[in-house]
């Protein structure tokens, strides 16, 4: 679906759920399920392994805070620190302040952390990142809590195999129920 037919139907139905009617969505489009849905149920191996609000399971099932920095390594002909060093230098100066940061990865003056504390404050993760623009080789970051699609990953790494070669688990499931035997 295009994108502009995609928002018609997201209005419709924002239309239909705001005239208190109930929807039953299924997608795995968690950005989808983030604007249109007040309740969210994610489902396992056949079984419900959580229901809440999308801002329930981005709390209760989140990872905390993610952080990506754009280092400026224009200077370090200069100071002869190279891109590797900067960036070290930076992930122990948020490591130093919080000490359960996670680098998923470094390279090319990027650098992308996890900070999986859920005590960890907002406001704090601001001010560590505004100290580190001025002390730091920082030329620009961006913070932000789990994402539901992250919530879902999460879940989603525990979905098993097919257990038949070439037949889903539903499937099975579903011949299983009806008994019928048939291929």
């Amino acid at each position: 679906m295009d994108p502009a037919a995609r928002r018609h139907l997201w209005n419709v139905l924002s239309q239909v759920r705001a005239s208190g009617r109930t929807l039953l969505l299924t997608s795995h489009s968690m950005d989808e399920c983030d604007a249109l849905c007040t309740r969210i149920a994610i489902m396992v191996n056949g079984s419900m392994l959580c229901l809440g609000s999308p801002q329930h399971l981005k709390n209760k099932f989140g990872q905390g805070y993610t952080l990506v920095a754009k280092m400026d390594t224009s200077d370090n002909e200069e100071t002869g620190d190279n891109s590797d060093n900067v960036q070290q230098e930076f992930i122990s100066f948020v490591q130093s302040s919080f000490p359960s940061a996670v680098v998923f990865e470094a390279h090319h003056g990027y650098v992308h952390l996890q900070v999986p504390d859920p005590n960890v404050q907002l406001a704090d993760m601001f001010a560590l990142m505004e100290r580190a623009k001025r002390e730091q080789h920082v030329q620009d970051y961006t913070v932000h809590t789990t994402t539901l699609e992250q919530v879902f990953l999460a879940f989603a790494r525990r979905q098993n195999p097919p257990k038949e070669h070439g037949t889903t688990g539903s499937l099975a499931a579903l011949k299983k129920c009806c008994s019928c035997g048939e291929k």
